[in-house]
């Protein structure tokens, strides 16, 4: 099984088909779904909202080595949806603490490797918090973005997205401690990638 580096309250793991459970699996064929979930499972996990602000696949647990590939970028937005042929897509979500997602396993071309390590910063803000250019979930579907969460944040993901965007300034002074944002990095690995069998 893929070794999980993180705290019990923010983790990523990898997921059934069904979405019903871990899996105790960790070896894949290029072009099989990889089915991952991650989560916040803080006493305060009711009252959190999860979310990815980026995601880089590597062949080593050092999320800057080369070869690598990033995934998600721009606080939420999956940017491997957009390649032609792609399965990557955020599911709905079944509970705020929580993101589901899935991709195809890859390899990297010119090279021998194949273990595969996901390396991805999550985010656990209050669920009352609404989403915005720096906190969404975004799907590339039918040639434009859809945020999970029903809002219309996910314009700026073909550029940057900044909090100096007008939906998503805050009152600092009406802000409350589980307002405040847990951040985490967070990585999962290896997974053996095969050539298509």
């Amino acid at each position: 099984m893929a070794l999980n580096k993180a705290t019990q309250l923010r983790r990523l793991c990898l997921i059934v088909e069904d979405w019903t459970g871990e899996t105790l699996t960790s070896v894949f064929y290029t072009g099989d779904l990889l089915h991952l979930e991650a989560s916040y499972s803080g006493p305060d996990a009711g009252h959190r909202r999860l979310f990815i602000d980026g995601c880089v696949a590597a062949l080593s647990p050092d999320p800057r080595s080369a070869p690598r590939s990033y995934f998600i970028e721009n606080h939420g937005c999956f940017n491997d949806a957009k390649e032609d042929g792609s399965n990557a897509l955020f599911n709905p979500r079944t509970r705020s603490s929580s993101l589901q997602l899935q991709l195809d396993a890859f390899l990297f071309p010119q090279d021998t490797r194949n273990s595969v390590f996901i390396t991805c910063q999550l985010k656990a803000t209050s669920e009352t918090q609404k989403s915005s250019p720096v906190n969404k979930a975004c799907n590339y579907i039918n040639s434009r973005w859809i945020n999970v969460d029903g809002s219309d944040v996910c314009r700026c993901c073909d550029n940057t997205c900044s909090s100096n965007s007008p939906t998503s300034h805050t009152n600092i002074g009406s802000l409350i401690p589980e307002d405040l944002v847990a951040r985490e990095t967070v990585t999962l690995g290896p997974l053996m990638v095969l050539p298509y069998k």
